[in-house]
């Protein structure tokens, strides 16, 4: 081997240790590199130049799981101080890299009131281990509300997989229905979509959807929340009449630049809807929060996004 096809091959192994620990270079690309017999002197510089742009690689695809904390003040909320949310989205059964015991641990030290799932918590290519893992550990601790996602939806028997975890772990599968639960002497009303990948068409969904705007308007003491994979929906948001809305699916925009996101699932190019808090509406106005959630995908990976649980506390404001 020459000098430059071994300098080459060097250089390229170090780049895949510091892009994100060899977890998306890995061995199919330095394969690749050593079967290419005309590998020259060019190599050693070409690998010196790609290990040198992996370093900021290193920062900029920093999975490290992030717990993001947002403070909404909202006199809807009529409870006895704050109201604690944890905004569990786009888990994709860990994608092999997280634990659903580990996720538990984080939740569980929040000390959140409600758990709520935005959906993609399965993912048809995994086999829901990590998930259930996840549900076992915080099922007796706090209620779990859950709303399907385009890839629960995607799971080989889906109805029984939603009947299970509703009948094993006592988790509140909202499929376009809604719950009253009492929290710290307030009354919250919860309302849930099912993922639209459920239906032949968008508007077989939304009529679905909008069959529930007939019925009686709820108590004016309820606190509501809508949770809704999709954050995009804004229209169908705008018709209901809901304080929060809880979102996933967008995945932070994947490639974040400053503060946008730069492709989302049913948003494309440059999404306005991709993680944080948005206000909608000027006439009875409402918050819709959207999380970036752990989803990984070795053939793109997230730069300068970091996956994340969010925890929304709600307070009324000071009288």
């Amino acid at each position: 081997m020459n000098t430059g096809r071994s300098h080459g091959i060097l250089w390229c192994r170090s780049a895949c240790l510091l892009y994100n620990e060899g977890r998306f270079l890995s061995l199919r690309v330095l394969r690749w590199i050593e079967k290419e017999a005309f590998m020259n002197a060019a190599w050693g510089y070409a690998g010196m130049a790609l290990a040198v742009a992996s370093l900021p690689f290193k920062h900029w695809t920093n999975y490290e799981a992030q717990i993001t904390r947002h403070t909404i003040e909202d006199a809807a909320w009529q409870g006895r101080g704050r109201l604690r949310i944890a905004l569990v989205s786009d888990f994709h059964d860990g994608d092999g890299i997280w634990s659903g015991r580990a996720l538990a641990r984080l939740v569980r030290k929040e000390q959140v009131d409600l758990i709520c799932i935005t959906g993609d918590l399965f993912t048809p290519d995994r086999d829901g281990c990590e998930a259930l893992a996840f549900l076992d550990d915080v099922c007796e601790w706090r209620p779990i509300y859950f709303v399907t996602g385009n890839h629960d939806e995607g799971m080989p028997e889906a109805a029984l997989l939603k009947e299970r975890i509703g009948r094993v772990f006592g988790v509140h599968v909202l499929d376009n229905r809604k719950v009253r639960v009492r929290v710290k002497e307030g009354w919250v009303e919860i309302f849930g979509v099912r993922d639209r990948t459920a239906y032949a068409s968008e508007d077989a969904w939304l009529w679905e959807v909008q069959q529930l705007l007939t019925e009686a308007a709820p108590p004016e003491e309820d606190y509501r929340i809508l949770l809704c994979h999709r954050p995009e929906q804004t229209a169908l948001f705008d018709q209901l009449r809901q304080h929060l809305v809880l979102s996933g699916h967008a995945h932070g925009g994947q490639w974040r630049l400053g503060r946008r996101g730069v492709y989302a699932p049913g948003q494309g190019v440059l999404p306005h809807y991709t993680r944080g808090i948005y206000k909608r509406r000027k006439k009875a106005p409402y918050r819709l929060a959207v999380s970036s959630g752990f989803a990984v995908d070795p053939l793109i990976p997230r730069l300068g996004n970091r996956p994340e649980l969010v925890i929304l506390d709600i307070v009324a404001p000071e009288r």
